[in-house]
């Protein structure tokens, strides 16, 4: 399509001049907070799943081997962690989806627990074991089981004890949950339920991080968990929040800082991270000192790429993207010199990032554009919605799993949030100041984008945000960070909730300030005249 010339407002010079800042040093500052300017951005979207949303546990492997004796004593447990956020409502149903092998069923012990350990229940445990000296079944698991108070079919116990012995495998299936095996146990032991233990848990309850825990009681025989999945229904629809520069998937920001190691101002990039998790600091040279830095995941691997957008001429600006998922790059030309590349979302809730820009109208009060394309290399999309000199805010305000279009307004010094949903509605709201900076994201933890902004008061800044879930209250949580840092929100601890954070380059530090509980971390990555990437999450 035909690209016209754009011009852009003062905040996004500023933008342009981050772009520069791995190559000139002195244009550094004009991406720091300074009072009331910060480089733009866009904000976390959010991948919808509605009703019930399914969380993949990481942690999985081979089950430690029991220890042995009489009675049998259980060995070192193995334990799958399912990073819960987005939940808004309180739960209805719960099921668990286990991908097993293991000889003997007969010594397998698997235990569900909600955040911070309660509440919990045994899933399916030791089948066949009615006395205190009993090993059980030796039938074998080997197959994809899930486990749902949905399941109408026959009791897991009497399927195990209906094959022949250690050279079956118990079917694999939907099953009911069942009470463990131990002494004075029935064979078939009764079937339990799920819901009963895990239904009407709160939001700030459910989200977090569950665990399914794997125990074998017996020496010899062993197995494996290669793959788990939870899936929680609230009462309402699910969005799962999307923590921004999640570059392995475990619903966690990372840290990342990017330095122009060739000199000049087309010198290599090269990219430094350390993972939420831990680990040691990995090293990746991508793009160059004049490319705009971003981090989405662009083919929904459900882990954040590396990429960059670098300016041009239409047809030759263009998105240079290293997808995680083959590690192999794709350029695609789109948007042009002067155009904000840093909107790109889910537009069209397929669980992958698009490729989108975004373009201020040509002079005072003239039309702004929106432009994205759903599909590689297909038609482009375009929104009208803004004017020269707002603030583009994307998105997803409603949790549907869409980013929506929002800009900020600088009317007489008041902050107007105009909002044009995915679905066509639209809506008017009125926050902070006209010259505050945007740092939209889910403070809250449901699963939709709140209107958030940071403004420097007598040297400190100050945060302030607009919960989804209880709209009209302002909730001002703490003064986090002094003029001259980086701001860097995202979600650092796998809750479903932007903490406040910022990176000091005087020190090379991230300072992260976790919602709600206001636990304080820090991380040192980086040098002075290095760029943090979750910058790109603030307007």
């Amino acid at each position: 399509m035909y690209w016209t010339n754009a011009k852009v407002s003062t905040r996004k010079v500023i933008l342009s001049m981050t772009a520069l800042c791995l190559a000139v040093l002195g244009l550094i500052t004009g991406a720091q907070l300074n009072s009331t300017n910060a480089s733009s951005a866009v904000t976390s979207g959010s991948i919808a799943a509605s009703p019930a949303a399914t969380f993949p546990g990481t942690g999985t492997g081979a089950i430690p081997d029991g220890l042995g004796g009489t009675p049998p004593a259980y060995g070192p447990p193995l334990v799958v962690s399912f990073p819960v956020s987005g939940v808004s409502g309180n739960v209805t149903n719960v099921s668990v989806s286990i991908t097993l092998t293991h000889t003997f069923v007969g010594d397998v012990d698997v235990v569900l627990a909600a955040p911070g350990g309660a509440p919990s229940m045994v899933v399916v445990s030791r089948i066949g074991v009615i006395t205190a000296t009993g090993f059980g079944d030796s039938s074998n698991y080997g197959g994809t089981y899930v486990f749902a108070d949905s399941a109408s079919g026959t009791n897991i116990w009497t399927v195990a004890g209906g094959v022949c012995g250690d050279a079956c495998v118990v079917l694999p299936g939907t099953y009911r949950t069942t009470a463990p095996g131990q002494a004075g146990q029935t064979n078939p032991a009764p079937v339990t339920s799920l819901n009963a233990t895990f239904a009407g848990l709160t939001p700030a309850q459910a989200n977090g991080t569950w665990t399914l825990t794997f125990r074998d009681a017996a020496s010899v025989d062993v197995g494996n968990v290669s793959a788990a999945n939870l899936t929680i229904e609230p009462t309402g629809p699910v969005g799962v929040s999307d923590a921004p520069v999640d570059l392995n998937g475990d619903s966690r920001t990372d840290y990342v800082v990017v330095r122009n190691v060739g000199g000049g101002p087309s010198g290599q990039v090269r990219w430094f991270y350390n993972l939420s998790s831990g680990g040691p600091t990995v090293a990746f040279d991508w793009g160059l000192a004049g490319d705009f830095f971003i981090s989405e995941d662009f083919d929904n691997d459900n882990k954040d790429d590396i990429a960059v957008w670098r300016p041009g001429a239409a047809t030759v600006a263009a998105f240079y993207i290293h997808n995680s998922a083959t590690n192999t790059a794709r350029v695609e030309a789109f948007g042009q010199t002067g155009d904000d590349p840093t909107i790109v979302d889910d537009y069209n809730n397929d669980g992958s990032a698009d490729l989108a820009v975004y373009r201020a109208g040509v002079s005072a009060g003239q039309q702004s554009t929106w432009f994205y394309r759903t599909v590689a290399g297909g038609p482009v999309t375009y929104v009208p919605w803004g004017i020269n000199g707002d603030f583009p805010a994307p998105g997803d305000y409603d949790g549907d799993g869409s980013a929506d279009f929002v800009v900020q307004r600088d009317q007489a010094g008041a902050g107007v949030f105009y909002t044009r949903l995915a679905t066509g509605a639209q809506f008017v709201t009125r926050f902070g100041l006209g010259s505050d900076p945007i740092v939209p994201g889910d403070y809250d933890a449901d699963g939709k984008t709140d209107i958030a902004v940071v403004r420097g008061i007598n040297g400190q800044i100050h945060w302030f945000y607009e919960p989804s879930g209880t709209p009209g209250i302002t909730s001002v949580q703490t003064v986090w960070g002094s003029p001259g840092d980086f701001l860097t929100p995202g979600d650092y601890d796998g809750d479903g909730r932007n903490d406040f954070a910022i990176w000091r380059s005087a020190t090379g530090t991230f300072w992260v300030y976790s919602l709600p509980s206001g636990t304080i971390t820090n991380l040192t990555l980086g040098v002075s005249g290095d760029y943090p990437v979750a910058n790109f999450n603030v307007h």
